[in-house]
């Protein structure tokens, strides 16, 4: 699921199956002129610490920004909200995007690694891939 600044709403599904489509499938997973990173340490444990305030209503209700040598993760609700920022070796542009912290903290259990690009950001691992539409900051 991704959501974009106008509250446009996304999600994509894969299947192994007849009416597969691979140039969609590819086009979606395909990222030009990208780098390669990793999630800093202590990421984990920052998205738990978010989570306590995270909107249950709104399965996209964290907003990660990545920016020069920081990432913040923000989540909050009608009461309450919480900010965490960690160090991160980072000097590609700056971006933000909403996610569940529940599915971003799966996936990051499993790999830190992820690949940037200009428009979206893509977190692999075997054949399981987790691509994120990303904003300009």
């Amino acid at each position: 699921y991704m959501e974009s600044s106008e509250k446009t709403r996304y999600s994509i599904r894969c299947a192994d199956m007849e009416y597969y489509d691979a140039n969609l499938i590819d086009n979606v997973l395909k990222i030009d002129k990208q780098s390669i990173g990793k999630f800093p340490k202590g990421v984990i444990e920052a998205i738990e610490r978010a989570q306590v305030v995270q909107n249950t209503d709104d399965l996209n209700s964290a907003r990660v920004t990545l920016k020069k040598g920081m990432l913040k993760i923000r989540t909050e609700n009608e009461n309450q909200w919480y900010e965490e920022k960690k160090k991160i070796q980072y000097t590609g542009r700056s971006f933000s995007f909403n996610v569940n912290l529940v599915f971003l903290k799966e996936i990051l259990k499993e790999t830190s690694e992820v690949i940037f690009g200009e428009t979206k950001i893509k977190i692999e691992k075997d054949n399981f891939h987790f691509v994120i539409v990303i904003e300009k900051e």
